[in-house]
């Protein structure tokens, strides 16, 4: 029965995501519906056999909002490669977000690819947009952060509740505020 009910979900809810404009490949997986946010010449991309948790009852550590994708400007693309997943988590791209295969992002997570506002608060100062890359195998800690313009690279795990402001190189573990490597794995 848990089965069926779960299966009934996911077809509502990708349903739901095909009318707003999603590009859904085969076997995505939605558990929930998503917060989405969509300009008409962007791009929201779920390759094949990617997971989106939007929902408290299938993950504990829910900060108690849904997942969010966004891709708020003409030209924008967010692309979550195949077998990724995401849980409870907003993923905001004004330029370009990649999340790579196989890809688990842990919940409460925030990835942005730009400032929100200019800075300093208040000049003339355009808005600054720099693409984020995840790569292959990676895993991101529940409520870490990851900001505007980092590649992280393929295999690397980020700690729980980490700010990475800077690249991370492929296959270390890393952590901390500003996040750090700590060991090659």
């Amino acid at each position: 029965m848990k089965t069926v009910i779960i299966s009934l979900i996911n077809f509502f809810c990708k349903s739901w995501l095909k009318l707003k404009g999603l590009d859904l490949k085969d076997g995505v997986q939605v558990i929930g519906i998503p917060s989405v946010k969509k300009d008409n010449k962007a791009k929201i991309i779920l390759n094949d056999a990617v997971s989106v948790v939007s929902s408290r009852w299938a993950n504990r550590l829910s900060p108690g909002c849904p997942s969010s994708l966004v891709a708020d400007r003409p030209g924008a693309i967010l692309e979550l490669k195949k077998g990724s997943g995401i849980s409870n988590t907003v993923i905001w791209a004004s330029r370009k977000i990649t999340i790579g295969e196989g890809a688990m992002i842990g919940s409460g997570c925030l990835i942005v690819d730009h400032d929100f506002h200019e800075i300093p608060l208040g000049s003339e100062n355009s808005i600054v947009s720099e693409p984020v890359h995840i790569g292959k195998g990676v895993f991101i800690g529940a409520r870490s952060i990851v900001l505007k313009g980092v590649t992280i690279g393929d295999g690397s795990v980020i700690g729980a509740g980490s700010v990475v402001v800077k690249d991370i190189p492929t296959g270390v573990l890393a952590g901390g505020n500003p996040c750090k490597v700590i060991k090659n794995l």
